[in-house]
């Protein structure tokens, strides 16, 4: 090579030498290359560079980087070598294995590994070769070489050689009289008894059919060769698919996910290992770029902002969706979707798509059904806050544009339950449009639990100068309505919301008068109905409550003792107003700020201390403290109140009464629901 330029060297490598003669004999034949005469200059090149591909390809990085280990085996199976086995310590200190050990670098071997269930896997690997490459020959030497294996069960079950013996598709096409071995084999194989115990089948076509197996192998083959950039598919091609359909990746895509050290571990060969990493490295870079494409597809169909104010509306005027949707559902023509489907044939599919996309977007509001004025009003208060304090445009306040935005929102709020609710109402808003959610962090959710503690704190204060009503009061308040003529509604309304345990403004105030056909179902344009019956048993019916959608019904029975009359009988107190009212009539006709305004000036009559301190709750978390006091146990209390959430239990106990427990619960109940 002297005299030749390493740079032009490379070049003639890679593109061919210029002048071209007769090649020296290749390794193992005697006869040398010859060109034909007349072939041109472009030709030899041609050639030349054909001949340096196969070449190069040919070229190993290091000596011995192939595990000839399971062509060992194969050949073995053959009868062309005896069957090779596992190292042992005397094979370890001789002196020629400890040199060949220092030669070559060698596979980790599992010396616990039975040789017998080496040679079954052996043996499964070469029938699953043969078969997908429709080697009948190879086949039937398999079967052969089977007969004289001395396997156990385990082995058999272990490596999954009674699963492919059994597997017909495999062995279709031969004579009988291997059939018939076959199935003598197969037999004596199921006869084996199993040592030790119990032991983990395997099957070793990834729970597929044997030609469903085989196709999903030529399918994967052909990918891999595609990767490889190959025309068709090589053996080692083959035999990475092989590897991958037998353990359950039967496509490319199966592939994302896994890491290099995974498929290290499919195969000796490092040719099919290095085959395996890079056709993991294009299906993850593959499903990547898919990822991508979802993602943005996903952004561009999804709507970038929307005003809560119009999901406001939206949701108030939604109050009827779930009754409209219950309606539709219960039409024959709408019972199971092949019905439907088939009576929607005939019509226009434009029609049918809007009809059906209009009552997918109504079946989304049912999610909110009976909270939509809550919904509503938490909507309203994030559309104001984010355009007049945040610049938000008023068509785009939906999503949040970032968290410290919904943190200043928070800081608005001293119940920590309704900053919950509404954050809660923005989330679902953002739900219904499709919008992002990137905005409620852990740093939103920590700023919830902030306002909880600060509240329970700040609650400990109020406690100490909270105001509530006692029978006492009670008691000398209905006597004092009694005497004052035009205080005897007072009265009445006092006594509904003490013996009930009513929220005042919402619930007591606009009370109507009914009868026992309300029970079941009130009228439309109904929200409550109150009567007393025969045996002077008080009814109310709620339309709907706090937490009860389905609405509430209450009984209250007479407390008289014989034939006195107790003042804080309800039934006795309304049995006469009632009866000359006609159903729906509404039972006060004053507004809640007049009722708290009169209820303070009665206190002030009775000297009351502290008495423009009470408020409409003093009503309902007074009547349960006052029942806890006397001895009423918890859970009755909660079911008088209908309270559901059991951190009342934490407060109450027999031993020590907190008798501010129910106040902090009432406290935190929006007056509005």
């Amino acid at each position: 090579m002297a005299g030749v330029e390493a740079g032009s060297f490379l070049r003639d490598l890679q593109f061919g030498f210029p002048l071209v003669g007769e090649l020296p004999p290749c390794e193992g034949s005697s006869k040398s290359e010859v060109f034909k005469a007349g072939m041109t200059v472009q030709q030899l090149r041609q050639n030349r560079v054909e001949l340096n591909q196969k070449v190069l390809a040919a070229v190993k990085e290091l000596p011995f980087c192939d595990n000839i280990s399971p062509q060992v085996h194969d050949d073995s199976l053959l009868g062309a070598v005896t069957v090779p086995r596992l190292l042992t310590p005397s094979d370890v200190e001789s002196p020629l294995m400890a040199q060949e050990l220092r030669k070559r670098s060698v596979e980790k071997v599992t010396l616990s590994a039975k040789p017998s269930y080496l040679q079954a896997s052996q043996w499964v690997a070469h029938v699953l070769h043969s078969f997908t490459i429709r080697d009948d020959k190879a086949l039937v030497s398999s079967l052969r070489a089977a007969e004289g294996l001395q396997l156990d069960k385990d082995d058999v079950l272990a490596s999954g050689a009674a699963v492919l013996l059994n597997a017909k598709d495999i062995w279709f096409g031969q004579s009988e009289p291997l059939q018939a071995r076959r199935e003598a084999l197969l037999k004596k194989w199921r006869g084996l008894p199993l040592p030790g115990g119990s032991s983990r089948a395997r099957h070793p076509m990834g729970g597929l059919k044997a030609l469903e197996f085989k196709a999903k192998v030529e399918d994967m083959a052909a990918w891999l060769a595609s990767v490889d950039k190959h025309v068709q598919p090589a053996i080692w091609h083959h035999q990475g698919a092989l590897q991958l359909v037998g353990r359950g990746f039967w496509c490319p895509e199966h592939l994302d996910g896994l890491q290099n050290a995974d498929v290290l571990k499919f195969s000796a060969d490092e040719k099919v290992k290095c085959l395996l990493q890079t056709a993991l490295k294009s299906a993850c870079q593959a499903a990547q770029a898919r990822r991508k494409r979802l993602a943005s597809q996903l952004d561009a169909d999804r709507p970038q902002a929307s005003s809560a104010e119009h999901a406001a509306s939206m949701v108030k005027g939604s109050q009827n969706a779930a009754e409209s949707c219950a309606e539709s559902m219960s039409q024959p023509a709408a019972r199971g979707p092949q019905l439907a489907t088939k009576q929607l044939s005939s019509a226009d599919t434009a029609e049918v798509l809007t009809a059906l996309q209009d009552k997918a977007e109504t079946l989304k509001l049912c999610s909110q059904q009976g909270s939509g004025p809550s919904v509503a009003s938490g909507l309203k208060a994030w559309h104001h806050f984010a355009v007049c304090f945040l610049g938000y445009n008023a068509e785009e306040t939906l999503p949040p544009r970032c968290p410290s935005d919904v943190l200043k929102f928070i800081a608005l709020f001293s119940s920590a339950g309704t900053a919950k609710n509404y954050v809660g109402y923005v989330a679902w808003a953002c739900k219904y449009h499709g919008h992002s959610l990137a905005w409620r962090t852990h740093e939103v959710n920590l700023a919830l639990q902030g306002l909880k503690k600060a509240e329970q704190v700040r609650s400990q204060h109020v406690l100490k100068h909270v105001r509530l009503m006692t029978p006492d009061i009670m008691v000398r308040l209905l006597k004092l309505c009694d005497a004052l003529p035009a205080f005897q509604r007072d009265g009445d309304l006092f006594l509904l919301a003490w013996q009930f345990l009513l929220r005042v403004q919402s619930e007591a105030v606009p009370l109507q008068f009914g009868d026992l056909t309300d029970q079941s179902l009130l009228p439309p344009g109904r929200r409550s109905a109150i009567w007393v019956d025969a045996q002077l048993v008080c009814h109310l019916r709620l339309k709907k409550r706090k937490r009860m959608p389905g609405g509430s019904v209450m009984v209250r029975p007479c407390v008289c003792n014989g034939s006195e009359t107790d003042i804080l009988c309800v039934s006795h107190r309304l049995l006469g107003r009632l009866s000359s009212l006609e159903p729906g009539h509404p039972l006060f006709d004053f507004t809640a700020s007049q009722f708290l305004k009169r209820f303070r000036d009665l206190l002030h009559m009775l000297q009351v201390p502290g008495f423009d301190q009470f408020s409409f709750k003093a009503f309902r978390a007074g009547k349960a403290t006052a029942l806890a006091k006397s001895g009423c146990p918890v859970h009755v209390i909660m079911q008088m109140g209908q309270w559901k959430s059991a951190a009342l239990l934490n407060y109450v106990s027999p031993d020590a009464l907190d008798e501010g427990v129910f106040w902090r619960e009432v406290a935190n109940e929006p007056e509005d629901e």
